[in-house]
């Protein structure tokens, strides 16, 4: 992790995953440490959390609440974001 990624992640602001542009659309890059922590958040473990991930999560509530207006700019991140967690462990 660099410098500028470390404050991103320790002043909540980093996402959730980076979009790569490619000739068939769009690609989400998951972060794979918040992953993990939201599925530790899941099942009730004590463990050390940034506070972005922790804002992610508050963000990924709300928008499994609806609460998230589709005309977010963090909606789409949140969408594709539901999307990967639903294929966790999902033979293809």
């Amino acid at each position: 992790m660099t410098k500028t990624e470390l404050l991103l992640s320790r002043y909540g602001i980093r996402d959730t995953s980076c979009t790569k542009h490619t000739a068939s659309g769009k690609v989400e890059i998951f972060d794979e440490d918040f992953v993990k922590a939201f599925d530790n958040y899941c099942m009730s473990s004590v463990f050390p959390m940034t506070k972005s991930q922790y804002n992610n999560i508050k963000l990924f509530i709300e928008h499994a609440d609806d609460q998230v207006p589709n005309s977010s700019d963090k909606y789409y991140k949140m969408k594709a974001l539901d999307n990967h967690l639903a294929t966790i462990g999902v033979e293809q």
